[in-house]
């Protein structure tokens, strides 16, 4: 059965860390949309997807292949990585052949449905495919902006470490989007805040060049749905061509009402129920002035498109 004949699927991207599981779950609410989580991740991704931020365009040599396992992931005959042996849980350990992963469950849950007409891929690390998606695939795709301070704040709550080498390992990526970018910058000399930054940069840009050139993506602050979530969501819907029903209103009400708590659960690494405006302007109760002033210095050039002098 191949999902993708009866309606365009729908990819919900963005940096890492920009809000895509919550905004791919707020958009799958509906039985007839299947939810597919991260098949680019080159962890727990597709079979054949090891590389993290994959850059893909017509005529590269890599991407007849990879356009063969995307039409399959489509067509629900795509197959997840195997997850690793967990110790204590023997039923896992029967099943585990067989299911291979909870993230290749929820893609056969989806693909499978006959209720499901439609497939979301929430993939943040699809981003820097995102226009060749949308292009060879015809997939309707969601770019979320997050602030470069908030982007940069919840990489340090994580503790997660950047690094560049799956951009420098990527010839055509450099040269069409990211050479002028980071040149000049002694990449190993960097704080862990101005390599953030720097990436914020360069995939923001990469992103904002591909939403210029098509202009039926939908670009959506992660902002913009957290100070008005029923319009800006309700917007994304109709701009996707979902039916906005109260059932939805009511779960996206629920999820970012001022009752539910504004930090994180501590070590989660997706707290999806949070007080949303008050999230907002979390980073700067983390992070020091001198940074948030670097973090401006070093993505000014494209946070400017999105964010003024008042959003810092």
């Amino acid at each position: 059965m191949s999902i993708s004949k009866k309606q365009p699927p729908i990819l919900v991207t963005g940096a890492h860390r920009s809000g895509t599981t919550f905004v791919g779950k707020m958009l799958s609410i509906r039985s007839d949309i299947g939810y597919v989580h991260e098949p680019f991740n080159g962890e727990h991704g597709l079979e054949g997807f090891d590389r993290y931020f994959l850059y893909l365009r017509e005529g590269l040599p890599c991407e007849p292949a990879y356009a063969a396992s995307i039409a399959n992931l489509l067509a629900g005959q795509a197959v997840y990585k195997l997850a690793p042996p967990r110790t204590g849980a023997p039923l896992r350990t029967i099943l585990r052949p067989t299911l291979r992963s909870k993230e290749n469950l929820q893609y056969m849950l989806s693909t499978k449905d006959p209720r499901v007409r439609r497939l979301l891929i929430k993939d943040p690390i699809a981003c820097l495919s995102s226009e060749y998606l949308h292009r060879k695939f015809a997939m309707d795709v969601v770019i979320i902006v997050r602030h470069p301070a908030a982007f940069v704040s919840s990489l340090r709550r994580m503790d997660w470490r950047i690094t560049f080498s799956e951009f420098l390992s990527q010839p055509a990526l450099m040269d069409d989007h990211m050479a002028a970018i980071l040149s000049g910058h002694d990449l190993d000399s960097l704080s862990e805040v101005e390599k953030a930054a720097l990436m914020w940069t360069c995939l923001y840009s990469a992103m904002t060049t591909f939403a210029r050139r098509n202009p039926r993506m939908i670009t959506v602050r992660h902002e913009d749905l957290s100070y008005d979530p029923i319009a800006e969501f309700q917007r994304v819907y109709e701009g996707l061509g979902i039916d906005f029903s109260s059932a939805c209103r009511r779960k996206i009400e629920a999820f970012t009402k001022a009752t539910n708590p504004v930090a994180p659960v501590e070590g989660d690494v997706h707290t999806l129920r949070r007080d949303s405006r008050a999230n907002v302007h979390r980073w700067k109760e983390i992070l020091e002035e001198a940074e948030i002033e670097r973090i401006r210095s070093l993505t000014g050039d494209v946070s400017g498109a999105y964010y003024q002098d008042s959003d810092w």
